[in-house]
């Protein structure tokens, strides 16, 4: 027998033992009801909301999640808008509902692109995002316009 012969015979072998394998993986069961989730189970089923905007000092949106076991993740983002609460604002809030409502309540942080082309602006935004942290932010949201709309004085 020949190497390439033993090793296409083995090949062979490798491939019928892994449809085999998952044919049996993959066949049909029938499930009884009581393997899904019930209303009954919502309550105590724990469950993560990863995108949220709370901002709002007021309880009533926490305290439904914790009755509901949810834990939230709140996405601090850069609106300019009028009216709209400022980074520093939406972070404030974040950290009041993270004091109230301990372990149930995360944050990403974010940084403005006002000034965008200044030439301290790196400096700046490090500044802020190393500070967010100490803060308690767990990540950073970057908006998809950086490049796409927002770009620099040479584009």
């Amino acid at each position: 027998m020949t190497e390439e012969n033993y090793f296409s015979g083995w090949t062979i072998l490798l491939i019928t033992l892994i449809f085999l394998v998952a044919g049996q993986a993959c066949t049909l069961r029938k499930v009884s009801k009581s393997e899904y989730y019930t209303m009954e189970d919502f309550r105590q089923t724990p469950k993560i909301d990863i995108h949220c905007h709370i901002v709002t000092k007021r309880p009533a949106l926490m305290e439904q999640a914790v009755e509901d076991n949810f834990r939230i993740l709140t996405i601090l983002v850069d609106l300019d808008m009028e009216g709209a609460p400022s980074i520093r604002e939406q972070e404030r809030l974040a950290n009041s509902q993270q004091k109230a409502f301990p372990g149930r309540l995360a944050y990403l942080t974010t940084f403005s692109l006002d000034d965008w082309d200044s030439v301290d602006w790196q400096e700046k935004t490090i500044t802020w995002l190393k500070e967010s942290f100490k803060n308690g932010a767990v990540g950073v949201k970057v908006w998809k316009n950086i490049g796409m709309v927002d770009k620099d004085q040479n584009d």
